[in-house]
């Protein structure tokens, strides 16, 4: 759900002992969320303040860094409201010894969609409607014809060999605002062999802050800057034959 951001950046940062458990359900508890698979988090919980607290040697920190449940099926599958008794959602639990792991790799994504030096976008203001509002289990529509058709779009050629995205993807672009306000907004989706978009994660950045959260820098009216920010953390497995877009 929502929180996935911060446990990454702890994993990430913290010097303290850390485990970092993510599962594919949304904002619900672990044992009973949607989409499954579910686990026994109170079992976990026992186990972990039992070791740290009272010093149980139970092989909890015996884990992995990270245990991540990849999902090979389109995001945002399952129900939003109670029953959760729909089957597990397409996928495998992936561990990782450190975060970020050791051996991640840099792919290079040449995006086609830039026919001209720049390119104009001055609204709509609906643009993204399609996808949930927060909790990335929840269930949106697959079909983002009418968002992407109101947004400057950039697309890959279709795989020939899956791709699989964990972790935080970040956007660098280079933009001009004719206004002394302004935000950028970015959606990363995967196009299915039909050409249906489904969005894999999201996010946005106010322009008076390029670079970070804390250092407002003012927006100079027609001036190109570069700005750079991350989009939501997600996990998905592009299969062969589809692409990403960027809109």
């Amino acid at each position: 759900d929502g929180y996935v951001d911060g446990m990454l950046a702890m994993a990430e940062h913290l010097t303290c002992p850390t485990r970092t458990v993510i599962g594919p359900w949304g904002h619900y508890r672990p044992s009973t969320g949607c989409p499954g698979p579910g686990l026994d988090h109170l079992d976990l919980l026992a186990r972990w303040f039992g070791h740290h607290l009272r010093g149980d040697e139970n092989g909890v920190m015996d884990m992995p860094a990270m245990t991540a449940y990849i999902r090979t099926g389109t995001p945002y599958d399952g129900p939003t409201t109670p029953p959760f008794d729909d089957p597990p959602t397409f996928g495998y639990w992936r561990a990782e010894p450190s975060w970020p792991p050791a051996d991640r790799i840099v792919v290079d994504l040449p995006l086609d969609g830039l026919r001209q030096d720049t390119m104009t976008w001055s609204g709509p203001q609906w643009v993204g409607i399609h996808a949930p509002a927060w909790d990335r289990a929840g269930r949106g529509s697959a079909d983002s014809t009418d968002d992407d058709a109101h947004s400057a779009t950039f697309e890959t050629a279709p795989f020939d060999e899956p791709l699989e995205i964990l972790g935080t993807p970040e956007i660098e672009l280079a933009v001009a605002s004719d206004q002394p306000v302004g935000v950028v907004a970015a959606r990363l989706l995967a196009i299915s062999p039909a050409g249906d978009g489904h969005l894999i994660t999201r996010g946005s950045r106010n322009l008076v802050f390029p670079y970070d959260l804390s250092t407002p820098v003012p927006i100079v009216p027609d001036t190109s800057i570069t700005v750079r920010f991350p989009l939501l953390t997600t996990s998905a497995v592009l299969p062969v034959g589809w692409s990403l877009r960027l809109a």
